[in-house]
């Protein structure tokens, strides 16, 4: 019986498979054309991005002229020579481009669908609306000496010149940092620090026991050695091997005589500024609390605020030089200062209306190790509580972005205490991608590099 069935019902069975089959087919087809039309449009998608780019990088203004650069980077770009049309819209000065093409269906052609239409849209602002303000904080610690400050340069200059390739509406402020950061002399006067003890002297009386020598220390190697390892701003810069000496004391026995002499103490301002007291060694602006002049100690290059002369920033970092321990909040709030509108510089005060109220404003923090020192009970960095800097440092990373300004960290060979400022700068930067770690010249520049190109005005808007 159940034989019989199968035979009378093998021509269905066979009907039923052939069109079952058929089912499969049609749907691996189109499966297939619809994967092909996700690739065709993703490629005419990053046509289009690269064309709007272009474009709104271009500086030009007239419709028609960003139209011919739209229709050029698409057919540099169309390596398949498809068949693309293009149009553009100018609004608020803002582009918009939209670009249409066609894939040809291989097996959905055979269901009446011949060709599935593709579009890709894209707009940007025009890049002369959008200028920018960049602080640079740059560490010239000790640390930094030999190839460490000269790839500095290298990256900074690389930097510069990425944005001069567009014309960038640019302006950059530079503040190198050790211990402490030198605001110029040429500040001397200003009302927002106090050098007042810059000229001026004190004397103090020097009171001692007068003594005469007996027998003179003598001190003999013994023919042992010892090994010992010399740090320079927290990194190992070598070992310095020491014959070990025994040693008899000197004889000594007073004359009778009180010696007293006067010394003096002459005071004087090389242009290195100190901190305040709290709260205010968290604030920015000068508020009329002055900022501490550190009087008979010098700390590096000069620091420059906002300026859109490039010659001059390249002046400033050609002149980099290595000094000091590292105090990296010294560092950080003069470069929020660079970026306020109050005292104590004034440069984005004098900008425009449109300037004002358009440019995007950034920090780029660049260090190659942990802070050394920190603040003491008055302005001077000469204590050495790593702990209480890096939380200051964080503090104020906090601020300057609460200020709406985007901060960019960069990590440069760094030594002892690697994984703490690690920690440090990743929480310090605005977003994860924008924290660099850079272990050699090429990686440094290019994260230079990168960053430039992040922060370059002309940017897809969707």
């Amino acid at each position: 019986m159940l034989k019989k069935f199968l035979k009378s019902n093998s021509g269905n069975i066979s009907i039923v498979t052939a069109v079952g089959m058929s089912t499969i087919l049609v749907a691996i087809g189109a499966a297939y054309d619809f994967s092909a039309t996700s690739k065709h449009k993703q490629s005419l998608q990053d046509m289009v991005d690269n064309a709007t780019l272009a474009a709104a990088k271009s500086k030009l203004r007239k419709k028609s002229e960003l139209k011919v650069i739209v229709d050029k980077v698409i057919a540099q770009h169309n390596t398949q020579n498809w068949p693309i049309t293009s149009s553009i819209e100018l609004k608020n000065d803002v582009l918009y481009v939209e670009a249409n093409s066609a894939y040809d269906t291989l097996i959905m052609g055979f269901m009446g669908y011949k060709e599935i239409d593709v579009v890709a849209n894209a707009a940007s602002p025009l890049a002369i609306d959008t200028p920018i303000n960049i602080a640079l904080v740059l560490d010239t610690t000790d640390s930094m000496t030999g190839s460490n400050i000269k790839d500095l340069k290298s990256a900074s200059h690389a930097m510069i010149e990425e944005f001069e390739a567009f014309e960038s509406n640019i302006k950059i402020a530079v503040i190198p940092f050790g211990k402490y950061v030198n605001v110029g002399l040429k500040n001397k006067d200003a009302t927002w620090i106090d050098t007042s003890k810059d000229g001026t002297f004190t004397e103090q009386e020097h009171c001692y026991d007068e003594q005469r020598t007996i027998k003179e220390p003598v001190c003999t190697g013994n023919g042992t050695y010892t090994t010992r390892d010399n740090y320079s701003d927290g990194r190992y810069t070598g070992s310095t091997t020491y014959e070990n000496k025994t040693c008899e004391p000197g004889v000594y026995e007073p004359t009778g005589n009180r010696i007293c002499e006067m010394r003096r103490t002459d005071y004087t301002w090389y242009g290195c500024a100190g901190s305040r007291e709290a709260p205010y060694n968290e604030q920015a602006p000068y508020a009329s609390r002055r900022i501490p002049g550190i009087m008979n100690h010098s700390c590096g290059t000069e620091m420059i605020p906002l300026t859109e002369n490039m010659k001059e920033v390249g002046r400033t970092i050609d002149a980099l030089s290595t000094s000091g321990e590292t105090y990296l909040p010294s560092g950080v709030i003069w470069g929020w200062r660079a970026m306020q509108k109050d005292l104590p510089f004034t440069e984005i005060a004098k900008d425009g209306k449109r300037r004002l109220q358009y440019a995007s404003n950034a920090m780029v923090i660049m260090t190659d190790g942990e802070n050394t020192l920190s603040q003491g009970p008055g302005e001077y960095h000469n204590y050495r509580d790593s702990d209480e800097a890096d939380k200051r440092t964080a503090t104020l990373c906090e601020k300057v972005k609460d200020d709406e300004i985007e901060v960019f960290t960069v990590g440069y060979r760094m030594g002892s205490g690697r994984g703490k400022m690690e920690t440090l700068l990743k929480n310090c930067a605005s977003k994860p991608d924008n924290y660099f770690d850079a272990s050699n010249a090429a990686e440094l520049e290019k994260a230079f590099k990168d960053i430039a190109n992040s922060l370059d005005f002309t940017r897809l808007s969707q």
